[in-house]
């Protein structure tokens, strides 16, 4: 079960109209764990996944990392050893792709997102990842 102060705290994140920071985005990923130890799609789409993903924001000088492995989705600031990729970009780039704002894939064609070792399909997999976990918060926000 997804905890409903951290669903409050998320639902006055979307909807708020300051620029996000990037620590909120650990707010995010703890969702995401939440969900990945509570939900059956979360935890059917992630089950088989053996992504570490490391997240640089070039703009604010903030690296995170992503760990998607056994069914379960982890995460935690700095750096990690030996990443499935690196994803570099501003820290607004990401949160609008986070958001669903901007389209990942122009956001990569067009240069904003790089990728950097492994492979391009994990940082696909891992998009959707993300993206299916936005979908669901978005309807236990509504249920809210």
């Amino acid at each position: 079960m997804v905890d409903t102060n951290l669903l409050k705290e998320l639902k006055q994140r979307l909807e708020s109209t300051e620029d996000p920071k990037p620590e909120n985005s650990l707010k995010f990923f703890e969702f995401f764990k939440q969900l990945s130890k509570s939900n059956e799609i979360f935890k059917k789409k992630i089950e088989k996944l053996d992504i570490t993903a490391q997240l640089s924001f070039i703009d604010v000088e903030k690296k995170f990392w992503i760990r998607i492995k056994n069914g379960m989705f982890d995460y935690g600031e700095g750096e990690i050893s030996n990443p499935s990729f690196n994803y570099i970009t501003t820290f607004a780039i990401s949160a609008g792709v986070l958001y669903g704002e901007i389209d990942p894939i122009d956001a990569y064609m067009a240069g904003d997102i790089k990728i950097q070792g492994g492979n391009l399909q994990s940082a696909l997999a891992f998009q959707q990842v993300l993206a299916l976990g936005m979908q669901l918060l978005d309807e236990m926000l509504e249920n809210l």
